[in-house]
């Protein structure tokens, strides 16, 4: 019998636990993005090269930050554009670096795969470095970004392998559920 009530207990606790969405205690908020709770979710984002504002844009993005650490990047430019070759959608991680003033700041790595073409046979991996606030009350992100290229079979996380980088800026709004 106490068997039974310590089996229908354990089975009330790990339905309350799905249906209230609740982590189960070893899975713990990561300190790394501790204060930056504004970050998480998807923004539609304008990108410019550095110093361009307005209509001047170069292309749109959805820039997107769960609450486990992951980056995720997509940009209307994958196709390829002129001085560009086609590249993939970008993955990679993301950290809170400072939670005050009802700002959330914060610095993510973004990797992605670039194409050959028929012009270009060389194939490389593009490393986007985001700086980046988000107004915790108004959900406006404002990034300073800088785009790097490497040779597919290098490191693209050692800083030896990224010479020059160009900058951009990135402005957007998080995308809320009606």
């Amino acid at each position: 019998m106490a068997e039974i009530r310590v089996l229908a207990v354990a089975t009330i606790f790990s339905a309350g636990l799905i249906v209230s969405g609740s982590q189960a205690p070893w899975a713990q908020e990561d300190p790394n993005l501790k204060g930056c709770g504004a970050a998480v979710g998807t923004f539609l984002t304008k990108s410019f090269k550095a110093g361009a504002s307005g209509d001047d844009y170069i292309a749109r993005s959805l820039f997107s930050l769960t609450n486990g650490g992951h980056a995720f990047f997509t940009d209307s430019g994958q196709r390829g554009e002129a001085g560009y070759r086609p590249f993939s959608d970008g993955r990679g991680a993301w950290r809170c670096v400072s939670g005050a003033d009802g700002k959330s700041r914060f610095q993510a790595v973004i990797l992605d795969f670039v194409f050959k073409t028929e012009d270009d046979q060389s194939e490389e991996i593009g490393r986007l470095d985001f700086d980046a606030v988000v107004d915790d009350k108004t959900g406006k992100l404002e990034s300073r970004a800088t785009l790097y290229f490497v040779p597919l079979g290098a490191n693209p996380m050692h800083a030896s392998t990224l010479g020059e980088g160009q900058k951009f800026e990135l402005v957007g709004e998080k995308i809320a559920a009606p």
